[in-house]
C-alpha cells in the first residue's frame, strides 16, 4: 500500500456565496463553511491522519483546523498551496467579469487554454508548476515516513494537481467539479500519484 493523501478544498466563504473572484484575497470561511468542515471532520474522525499541510490563507487554515479537531498532529503551512493570483480583479463580482469577453479572468473561467495574464497576475503555467513543486518537494519525500496525510487547498490549485492525473489538458481545467470541502483521495506510490476516490 502506498501513502494516502486526502486532498480537500476549503469550506464556503461569503465570497463563494456572493460569487466574487477570490484568488489570494484572505477571506475566511462563513457559517456554512464551518458546518461543511465540521461534517467532514466527523467523516475523517477515524482516518489515521499523521500530518497535514494547508495554504496559509485564512479560509484553508480555518478549514484545516476544524478538520483536525479529532487529530493531534502537526499542521504545516505552504505558500505553494495558495489559490491562483488574479491581480486587480480579485473581489470583483463574477457576473461583471463574465460580461467582459476581453477580460483575462473571463478567459480563465470560460476558455482556460486562452487565458493570458496581465500585469502581475499569475499564469496557469505558474499555478501548475507550484502544484507540481509541492507534490515533488513536500509530498514525495514523505512516502516512506507516513501512511496517511491531509492537504487543504483551493479549487484552482487542486485542479492543477488533479487534471494531469486524469489525462485532462488545460482546456478541461473546469471539467472537474470541486464543491467546498470536496475531498479527493490520492495514493502516492514510488513517487507517483494516482486517484483512488473523488
Amino acid at each position: 500500500m502506498g501513502m494516502k493523501i486526502y486532498l480537500v478544498r476549503h469550506g464556503q466563504t461569503d465570497w463563494n456565496r456572493q460569487r466574487r473572484i477570490q484568488g489570494q484575497q484572505d477571506v475566511d470561511v462563513n457559517e456554512q463553511g464551518i458546518l461543511q468542515a465540521e461534517k467532514l471532520a466527523e467523516t475523517l474522525k477515524e482516518v489515521p491522519l499523521e500530518i497535514a499541510f494547508c495554504s496559509p490563507l485564512l479560509r484553508t487554515r480555518h478549514t484545516a483546523e476544524i478538520l483536525l479537531k479529532y487529530h493531534d498532529i502537526p499542521l504545516k503551512y505552504d505558500g505553494r498551496l495558495k489559490e491562483i493570483y488574479l491581480g486587480k480583479w480579485e473581489g470583483k463580482p463574477y457576473a461583471e467579469i463574465m460580461a467582459e469577453e476581453e477580460n483575462p479572468v473571463c478567459q480563465y473561467f470560460r476558455h482556460p487554454e486562452n487565458y493570458r495574464p496581465q500585469e502581475d497576475m499569475e499564469s496557469l503555467e505558474q499555478l501548475y508548476r507550484r502544484g507540481e513543486e509541492f507534490v515533488r518537494e513536500a509530498l514525495f519525500p514523505l512516502e516512506h515516513r507516513y501512511e496517511t496525510i491531509l492537504v487543504v487547498a483551493h479549487g484552482g490549485l487542486i485542479r492543477a494537481i488533479l487534471t494531469p492525473l486524469m489525462g485532462y489538458s488545460v482546456r478541461d481545467y473546469w471539467k472537474l467539479p470541486l464543491d467546498n470541502c470536496a475531498t479527493t483521495i490520492l495514493e502516492c506510490r514510488d513517487s507517483k500519484l494516482t486517484i483512488l476516490e473523488k
